[in-house]
């Protein structure tokens, strides 16, 4: 991955580095269909320009999918990506987690979820998380995950939280994996190496090395209910 002009180019290290070791090869290849196909009339320095014309042809074809997709990835992280919070809301707790001893600590009372096809509530109580099968859910609000392919460079995944009645988003996390241009899809497909893609849209602002989760959308939108609060309110 490297950073020019504003404009990063997702390029993979090994691919890179196999181009690299194959450049000597190129040159010899240029070499010789420069010898094929320019008439030995032309002069030393039009056959040269001709060449260097060629590479820069050839570099160009192999690598414009990588500008292309530097550019769609700045617009779609920074237009689209990051938490987005649209509503707050009281809750004692939500569906979408197991880990009540974790968000007991928080403040939740239980939390919800469905392992294996059953209806779980989980509480705390004396210290210990007490699994109880439901019939049904007492959770106004869910958390959710989801992901969409938005074509073979991008796909889009998104954390969020809903009111599970009316489907109304309050929050979410919205963040991008980009997959490589074709050339290094090609030569790393051939390696045989299995390949991770960057990520962009996720980044906490307040420390770069944190990446948020779907636990910083519930933190951002449900708030711990309160003996006389009210049900929501609108973020401005």
């Amino acid at each position: 991955m490297i950073d020019i002009a504003g404009t990063t180019y997702y390029y993979m290290d090994g691919p890179l580095l196999v181009l690299m070791l194959l450049f000597p090869l190129l040159l010899i290849v240029l070499a010789v269909f420069n010898r094929l196909f320019f008439s030995k009339r032309f002069s030393f320095w039009k056959r040269f320009l001709a060449t260097v014309a060629l590479l820069l042809v050839a570099a160009v074809w192999m690598h414009w999918d990588v500008y292309q997709i530097g550019q769609e990835a700045k617009e779609l992280c920074s237009k689209y990506g990051g938490l987005h919070v649209y509503n707050t809301a009281y809750a004692e707790g939500f569906k979408g987690s197991g880990d009540i001893k974790y968000w007991s600590e928080y403040g939740f009372k239980y939390v919800e979820s469905e392992p294996r096809g059953k209806k779980t509530r989980y509480t705390m109580h004396d210290g210990m998380v007490v699994k109880e099968p439901i019939g049904e859910y007492r959770s106004k609000y869910e958390s959710v995950y989801d992901s969409k392919i938005i074509d073979a460079h991008f796909k889009r995944h998104r954390e969020f939280v809903r009111d599970r009645i009316t489907h109304e988003v309050l929050g979410e996390l919205v963040y991008f994996a980009i997959y490589p241009g074709w050339v290094d899809s090609q030569i790393w497909g051939r390696i045989g190496f299995t390949f991770t893609p960057w990520i962009c849209g996720w980044e906490a602002g307040d420390d770069e090395q944190r990446r948020l989760r779907y636990y910083d959308v519930i933190k951002a939108v449900l708030k711990v209910k309160q003996s006389g609060e009210g049900v929501s309110t609108h973020v401005q």
